[in-house]
C-alpha cells in the first residue's frame, strides 16, 4: 500500500481537485494560491471552502480566475464525486462548451454560476438542471439559445435566476409563475424572447423582474407586471405604456368596480385606447378624450389625470364624485373641453392656474364649491354657456360662489341664467339699490325744490295785504289744507298724526315709514336674486 491509496494520509478529495486543476489549466490561473500543495491541507487552497470537519469540499469559489478549458461530462464527472459540494462559482472566466445534461449528478448543489464566460458556453439548458435544488442560479452573458425549459417552474427554492444576456428564443413559459413562493430576482432581460408576457409573472410579489431587451416581445406587457416597482418594463413605452398607468389611478380612485360601464378597464392585455370611455389619438398613444359622464363615478378624482399631457377633451358629469378638483388639471394646456358638473366636488379656493389657453368649455355648475375661482383668463365671455358655475342667488352657502369670469351662472335651485349686465348696470348703475337710492334721493329733492317755490309764491303773494287780513286768510287756509290732506290721507291712516301737534304720533309715523322703507330695501336685495 502506498501513501496516495491511504485516504487518512492522502484523501480521496485531493484527487478530485488535482484533476479539477488540471481540467481547466490550473498552472495558469490568476490565484492558484497552495493548489496542489503538500504541506497543507486541500482546505486551505484558494477557492476552496471545506465543511467544520475540514474534509469535504462544499464550495468551489473560482470566479474571475483564469481558468480555461471545457465543459463537459468529465469534468461534471469529476466534480460529482464531492459529495458534499454545495456552491459552484466559476463565473467570468473562459470556459466553452455546453451544459452537460449530466449536471444534474451535482445532487447537493444549490448555487451554480457560470455568468460571463469569455467565449460564451453554447447549446441549451438540459431539462435535467431542474432536479436540482437549485436557490441560486446564473447563466448570464453566455451563447445559450433554444427555449427557458418550463421545468424550471419546479425549482421550488429558487431565489435568484439569471439568464439575460443570451440567444433564447421563443416565449416565456408561463410555469415561472409558480416560483412566487420563493424567488426575489428574475433576469430574462436581452435574449430573442418572443410573444406575450405571461400575466402569470404577475403573481410574483417583491421581486426584481427584468425583461427589457427583447425586441419581439407584444405588447402591452399585463398591466399587473408594468405596475410593479421592481420591473424594468415601466420604462418600456411599447411594453407598459406608462398612461395606461394613470388611467388605472383614475379607475381606483373613482372606484371603477362600481362604474355602470368598466369594459377592458384593467384587462392585463387590453391596449387601454379600447377601454371604455378612453380615446386615443391616430396612432393609439396617447389619450385625447376621456368620456365618462352619466357613469356612476364616486370615490375622488385623481390629481395623476394631469399626467395625460395630450387630453383635449373631459367630461365626468352627471356622476357622483367628490372631494376637490385637482389643481393639476391646469397643467394639462392642450384642453379645450372639461365638463365637472354635476357632481359632488367641495372647496373653497378653486383654481386651474392660467396654462389652460386652449379651453373653450368649462363647465363646474351643481357641485358644492364655495368661496370664489380664480381668474385664469378666459376669453370667450361672448359665449353665454361656456363658463358655467354655481355663482347664482339663492346658494347654500352664506355666500354665492365668487366667478368673475364665468359667463353663466346657476342657483341653488338648479336655475342658470347668463352673467349679462341688467337694464339697469346698462343705464349705468351698479345694482338696484344704487338706482333705488337715486329714485328717493331725486323725489326727496324734487319735493324740496317744489316746497320752497310754493313757500316764496306765498310771501310774494301775501307782501302787500293786511296783517291782519293776511293772518286771517293764513289760518282758514291752513284749516282748508289740513281738512284737505286729512281727506286725502284717510281717517284710518297712520299718517293723520302728521297732521296734528303730538310727539307721539311724530314718532310712530316715523317708525312706520322707516318699517316701510326696509321692506322695500329688502325687495330691491332679492330682486338682485
Amino acid at each position: 500500500t502506498t501513501v496516495k491509496d491511504d485516504e487518512e494520509l492522502c484523501p480521496p478529495e485531493i484527487k478530485i481537485l488535482e484533476a479539477f486543476y488540471l481540467s481547466f489549466n490550473g498552472p495558469e490561473w490568476v490565484d492558484n494560491s497552495l493548489w496542489l500543495n503538500d504541506s497543507v491541507t486541500y482546505c486551505s487552497w484558494f477557492g476552496v471552502t471545506c465543511d467544520e470537519y475540514d474534509r469535504s469540499t462544499v464550495k468551489l469559489e473560482l470566479g474571475n480566475n483564469g481558468l480555461t478549458g471545457k465543459l463537459g461530462t468529465r469534468v461534471i464527472d469529476i466534480l460529482s464525486q464531492l459529495y458534499k459540494l454545495d456552491t459552484l462559482d466559476l463565473k467570468n472566466n473562459d470556459i466553452t462548451g455546453s451544459i452537460p445534461t449530466d449536471i444534474a449528478t451535482l445532487s447537493k448543489l444549490s448555487k451554480l454560476d457560470l455568468s460571463r464566460q469569455k467565449q460564451g458556453l453554447v447549446g441549451g439548458i438540459p431539462e435535467e438542471i431542474a432536479d436540482l435544488g437549485l436557490s441560486f442560479l446564473n447563466l448570464a452573458h453566455n451563447r445559450l439559445e433554444q427555449t427557458i425549459p418550463s421545468v424550471f417552474g419546479t425549482l421550488d427554492e429558487i431565489k435568484v435566476l439569471d439568464l439575460s444576456y443570451n440567444s433564447f428564443s421563443q416565449s416565456i413559459p408561463s410555469e415561472l409563475g409558480r416560483l412566487k413562493e420563493s424567488i426575489t430576482s428574475l433576469d430574462l432581460s436581452s435574449n430573442n424572447l418572443e410573444g406575450w408576457v405571461p400575466s402569470e409573472l404577475g403573481k410574483l410579489e417583491d421581486i426584481m423582474l427584468n425583461m427589457g431587451g427583447n425586441d419581439a416581445l407584444s405588447g402591452p406587457a399585463p398591466l399587473s407586471i408594468c405596475l410593479k416597482p421592481g420591473t424594468d418594463l415601466t420604462s418600456d413605452t411599447k411594453l407598459c405604456p406608462p398612461e395606461r398607468n394613470i388611467l388605472r389611478e383614475i379607475y381606483i380612485s373613482a372606484k371603477g368596480g362600481e362604474w355602470t360601464k368598466s369594459s377592458l378597464w384593467l384587462d392585463e392585455y387590453a391596449n387601454h385606447c379600447l377601454w371604455f370611455g378612453v380615446e386615443c389619438d391616430e396612432k393609439d398613444e396617447f389619450v385625447v378624450k376621456l368620456k365618462l359622464n352619466s357613469n356612476g363615478m364616486s370615490g375622488t378624482l385623481s390629481p395623476n389625470i394631469s399626467s395625460l399631457p395630450f387630453l383635449e377633451h373631459v367630461d365626468l358629469s352627471d356622476n357622483d364624485i367628490k372631494g376637490t378638483i385637482p389643481t393639476e388639471i391646469g397643467r394639462l394646456s392642450n384642453l379645450n373641453f372639461l365638463r365637472l358638473c354635476y357632481n359632488r366636488f367641495v372647496g373653497n379656493k378653486t383654481n386651474f392656474g392660467h396654462d389652460l389657453k386652449n379651453l373653450e368649455l368649462l363647465h363646474l355648475h351643481s357641485n358644492l364649491l364655495s368661496g370664489s375661482i380664480a381668474s385664469i383668463g378666459w376669453p370667450h365671455k361672448d359665449r353665454s354657456s361656456s363658463y358655467i358655475s354655481d355663482c347664482g342667488n339663492p346658494t347654500e352657502f352664506e355666500k354665492s360662489l365668487g366667478c368673475d369670469e364665468c359667463t353663466m351662472c346657476c342657483n341653488a335651485q338648479g336655475d342658470c341664467y347668463p352673467d349679462e349686465d341688467t337694464s339697469i348696470q346698462s343705464l349705468g348703475w351698479r345694482n338696484y339699490v344704487d338706482f333705488t337710492w337715486t329714485v328717493f334721493a331725486s323725489f326727496f329733492g324734487t319735493a324740496c325744490f317744489i316746497a320752497m317755490i310754493s313757500l316764496g309764491v306765498d310771501k310774494y303773494r301775501n307782501r302787500n295785504q293786511n296783517f291782519l287780513v293776511a293772518q286771517h286768510c293764513k289760518h282758514e287756509k291752513v284749516d282748508n289744507d289740513a281738512k284737505y290732506a286729512l281727506t286725502m290721507i284717510g281717517d284710518d291712516s297712520v299718517y293723520q298724526f302728521f297732521l296734528g301737534k303730538s310727539w307721539v304720533g311724530w314718532i310712530i309715523c316715523l317708525a312706520t315709514i322707516l318699517a316701510q322703507f326696509w321692506i322695500l330695501f329688502l325687495f330691491v336685495e332679492v330682486r338682485k336674486v
